[in-house]
Order: structure tokens, then sequence, then C-alpha cells
């Protein structure tokens, strides 16, 4: 274990973090929608701004995992290099649109939310029993 982690007493902060900027973008998947009937640069901006929220979610979720020596790392990571694929590939089919936003947003929110419900779940659960919170 990470002493310094442990020390800093932060696991009931980080743990608080994690799951209000899950909250954060799951509301940015929804408010794609608003972007409908908006021109085109609109909505790639709302994408690109997106997509760099959910990179610096993953790189602040991974900086925790390593501290915390999260067992299931590499699989978590995995998922995260995943997910971003689906950004970048859902920021690219806006770019030159093919798929309406509205299917763009419901696409995101079903991996988000499996990855929520599932990935992060387990990560959250393994930092309260670990460090007792």
């Amino acid at each position: 274990m990470n002493s310094d982690y442990r020390a800093s007493d932060t696991v009931f902060l980080d743990i608080k973090t994690i799951v209000l900027e899950h909250g954060g973008l799951m509301a940015t998947i929804d408010q794609l929608n608003n972007v409908i009937g908006c021109d085109e640069s609109a909505a790639n901006v709302r994408l690109g701004e997106f997509a760099s929220s959910v990179y610096q979610h993953f790189q602040y979720e991974e900086r925790i995992m390593e501290m915390a020596m999260y067992p299931l790392r590499d699989i978590h990571t995995n998922e995260h290099n995943r997910l971003m694929e689906a950004v970048v590939g859902a920021t690219k089919s806006r770019i030159n649109p093919r798929q309406p936003i509205t299917r763009i947003s419901e696409n995101l929110r079903t991996i988000f939310g499996v990855h929520a419900d599932f990935y992060d779940k387990v990560f959250v659960e393994y930092l309260k029993k670990k460090f007792s919170c």
C-alpha cells in the first residue's frame, strides 16, 4: 500500500469525487441532446469538451488506482481505453455526421452506464473495504 495515500486520509474525498464526476459525465452526455439543431461546430465543440472531461476523469481514477495498489487496475485501465475509443469514434462520426446526436448520446450513456455500474462500483467498494470508509 502506498503509505502517502493512506496517510493523506483523502480516500473518502476521492470516492466522493469519483461519484460526483460520474454524475457530471452522465449529465454532459444528456446535454449533448441540446445541440440538436445547432450548427455542426457547436456539436463538435461540445463533444470535444466531453472527450477532454472523460480523459481527465480517467487519469484521476487511474492515479488513485495506482496509489491504492488496486489489483484490477490493468483490467479497469483497459476498459478506460475502450471507452476513450468510443468517445473518439463518436466525435469522428459527428464531424462527418452519419449518426444523429441523439443516437451518439444514447450509445455513450449506455456504455458509460455499464462501466460505472460495474467497473467503477467494484473499484469504489475496494477502496471502501481496504481503507474502511
